[in-house]
């Protein structure tokens, strides 16, 4: 029989003791699974048919995808992202964080990578993290609200609702494909080998951060009746990293904004204790109450892998990562620098503890064994050290390339002015000045220490190169840039040769 009683800490499962007369205390598998993948592959189905529709007529339904609502709060823009988003998280309010777990193409690539681990031997232990938890809320106020508050701040109005919802544009908003299947990769890959089933979702989405804040308000929830025996095979099966058996028993039904409502946990379930409603059910007693009445602890306390200075540690890590990562040489998008961020905070904290415990194991990975680092340990520091020197290299390469085009904005010279000279002519006042000399040193600097040359670190150089009547510095700034994208270059260099008289050479050119 089921041992019923839960550790001291509360944390983890119950042991189950297997019997042969009671089946029920066998692991169980969920039915739901593979109706759960079948419809996330439909739902790729329709991102074919749609990208399909685009490639057919050139006109086509804009992208669906909640990113798309930031252009909607910043620039008005009305598209079907935006209306998607809206819906999605009045449904959230209704019926609970359902969205997530059979609609997201990032969870199912989760699932696939979770399912393959499996098949390799590999189950990946999930994180549990206090400070890393809070990423997704930050990043969900970077993109969605500090825009808003900024322009408020500014004293600007909205620029207006306008109609966006077809788009002739499809791929202005993603990243290329190299970048985009990278980006898929390591979100739904990467992560989830280091921080478990839906790490992502967990540390790094910021549109999960809309969807816990309102599955918190949400009435249809994952609910038991008194006919839980507390066997622990809901969490056993839940892929959310819930502890659904704790969840039901302090409180008659999930409250953990986590749970996605895959509806693993009602499937296994070996007395169908548990089911999805908007309301207990009536002649049910709750379970809660029937604990309390009984020599059972009322309350789990939660458990978490890292100590709070750990902690602390690995949210600065993250967040100068991010800041680091974030469009580095024009390649990462936001949200592969969040993922990548998150990973660099586990690494580091992870990193620190080879030093500092008897023992280290990473998933499945033993990094030391009885004081002593193992040979793929030693390989493991080495590749950190390597890791971590490219994240600070790269904070002082964003750093000034930020600088610098903090202080080139701040100076009103347009390039028609600088080719005929009258910024020259008119002079520059002395803040102006300053701010061209403080732009051309970050600039420069970003360009010696860069390791792939940046078109926005070259056309700074051009322009402060010209404010400072730098021609030859210019045009070598110019024919660099036009080498890192020749399509949006052109013709700029070919203004430079004309107003430098140089008619042969631009004819030439041409």
């Amino acid at each position: 029989m089921p041992e019923n009683r839960a550790n001291e800490n509360h944390g983890e499962l119950p042991v189950l003791q297997p019997s042969e007369n009671d089946p029920k205390t066998a692991l169980r598998k969920s039915g739901r699974g593979r109706i759960r993948a079948c419809v996330l592959i439909l739902v790729h189905v329709v991102i074919v048919l749609h990208i399909t529709h685009y490639l057919l007529r050139g006109r086509s339904l804009s992208p669906v995808e909640p990113s798309e609502a930031m252009y909607t709060l910043e620039l008005g823009y009305l598209n079907a992202g935006a209306i998607f988003f809206g819906l999605a998280i009045i449904s959230t309010i209704i019926f609970g964080r359902f969205f997530c777990g059979w609609g997201c193409h990032i969870v199912a690539l989760q699932d696939l990578s979770g399912y393959l681990l499996r098949r390799i031997g590999i189950r990946p232990k999930p994180l549990r993290s206090r400070m890393l938890a809070l990423v997704p809320f930050a990043v969900a106020f970077y993109m969605f609200l500090w825009p808003t508050l900024l322009r408020l701040w500014r004293g600007e109005r909205h620029p207006g609702f306008t109609n966006h919802l077809l788009t002739e544009n499809f791929w202005q908003t993603f990243p290329g494909p190299f970048v985009s299947v990278l980006t898929l990769t390591i979100c739904g890959g990467l992560v989830v080998y280091l921080l478990g089933n839906k790490g992502f979702c967990t540390y790094a989405c910021p549109y999960g951060a809309f969807f816990s804040i309102s599955d918190r308000l949400a009435i249809g929830r994952i609910r038991v009746t008194d006919a839980c025996r507390q066997c622990g095979q809901c969490t056993a099966n839940c892929t959310s990293n819930v502890f659904v058996h704790a969840e039901v028993r302090d409180f008659g039904m999930v409250v953990d904004p986590g749970c996605m409502k895959c509806m693993d946990c009602v499937s296994v379930c070996p007395n169908d204790a548990l089911y999805f409603g908007l309301r207990q059910r009536t002649g049910s007693e709750n379970l809660s109450s029937t604990l309390q009445n009984s020599s059972e602890p009322p309350r789990r306390r939660k458990s978490y892998d890292f100590s709070i200075s750990e902690e602390l540690f690995g949210l600065l890590v993250a967040s100068v990562s991010v800041y680091a990562l974030r469009g580095l040489y024009d390649v990462p998008p936001l949200l592969l620098a969040i993922a990548l961020g998150v990973i660099t905070a586990y690494l580091a904290v992870q990193f620190f503890r080879i030093f500092r415990k008897r023992d280290l194991r990473i998933q499945n990975i033993q990094l030391k064994r009885k004081s002593r680092i193992t040979k793929i340990g030693r390989w493991a520091v080495f590749f950190l050290c390597a890791w971590f020197a490219f994240n600070v290299h790269s904070f002082f390469v964003q750093y000034h390339r930020n600088r610098g085009r903090e202080h080139l904005n701040r100076i009103t010279a347009t390039w028609d002015e600088l080719l005929e000279g009258q910024a020259l002519r008119e002079g520059f006042t002395p803040e102006d000045r300053a701010n061209i000399n403080a732009a051309l040193k970050s600039f420069g600097y970003t360009d010696r220490i860069g390791i792939i040359d940046v078109l926005e670190v070259k056309l700074g150089l051009v322009f402060t190169n010209m404010m400072s009547n730098d021609l030859d510095a210019a045009e070598k700034y110019l024919r660099q840039a036009y080498s890192c994208d020749s399509s949006a270059v052109r013709e700029m260099l070919l203004e430079f040769l004309v107003s430098q008289d140089r008619q042969e050479e631009a004819e030439e050119f041409l």
